[in-house]
């Protein structure tokens, strides 16, 4: 979609990805997918962590990141260093964690945080 106003663009990728989301029945909060301007979305599903190409449209029906194991309370996408967060919220008592992948999906590590992770700064 070429359209000169970017917040007509911005609320027409909006409307479709809301649209998308509530196709795939997911569940749970907002920080639950992330968008990169490299094309793709990453939305945790009931399926797993899958991704949308923002591009085409059209994402792929089996799981990009499993988190079968996993209580995904955000997912964030570092642009500059191509790399994906998943904030894991455990038991929602004890200390979460936060799990790095790279984009091939491989795992780059973990680290314990505090109490239900969600949201990620970075600091340049």
């Amino acid at each position: 979609m070429n359209c000169s106003n970017p917040t007509k663009q911005i609320g027409f990728f909006y409307s479709q990805i809301f649209s998308f989301i509530h196709t795939l029945a997911t569940f749970g909060h907002g920080e639950k997918f992330t968008t990169s301007k490299n094309g793709f979305s990453l939305l945790e599903t009931k399926i797993g962590i899958i991704k949308f190409d923002t591009k085409t449209n059209s994402f792929n029906t089996t799981a990009f990141i499993n988190s079968s194991n996993l209580s995904v309370n955000g997912i964030i996408y570092d642009e500059a260093e191509q790399l994906i967060y998943v904030s894991d919220a455990k038991d929602y008592v004890n200390a979460g964690e936060i799990h790095i992948f790279k984009n091939d999906v491989t795992k780059k590590g973990s680290y314990t945080v505090g109490i239900i992770p969600g949201a990620i700064g970075f600091v340049r």
